[in-house]
């Protein structure tokens, strides 16, 4: 239902389904269906501009995928979804959302991969 609220531009609707089907999906702990929702709450917040609440969603998912040891291609779509994010807020934002979701500095490996991807968008542009 969110997916369909969502290609119609209904937002705020498509929202309300997916954090509907969020709540269900950790009682039930279904973590590839988490990662689904999150991943799509997350792009609807995008799609509204509504980037530092987007951002700590694509943050969730990919901590989720990476502790539920979901395929690299998922992984991949997370960091992409982070690197659209880091352009569109700018580092120091993005550092503070980051430090604000996880208690730590983006760093490391997480840092290399997104700022690579970040600078990949920049390039195709």
């Amino acid at each position: 239902m969110g997916e369909i609220a969502k290609l119609k531009k209904n937002f705020d609707e498509a929202i309300v389904y997916f954090q509907k089907a969020l709540d269900i999906r950790i009682e039930l702990k279904i973590s590839n269906k988490i990662s689904a929702t999150l991943i799509e709450y997350g792009k609807t917040l995008e799609q509204q501009n509504n980037y530092a609440d987007a951002l700590q969603f694509y943050i969730q998912v990919l901590c989720n995928d990476i502790k539920h040891r979901h395929n690299e291609e998922w992984i991949y779509e997370d960091i992409q979804c982070l690197a659209r994010m880091l352009q569109q807020l700018g580092e120091s934002q993005f550092q503070a959302i980051w430090r604000e979701a996880t208690s730590e500095e983006c760093a490391g490996e997480f840092r290399e991969a997104i700022w690579a991807a970040r600078d990949r968008l920049e390039t195709e542009s």
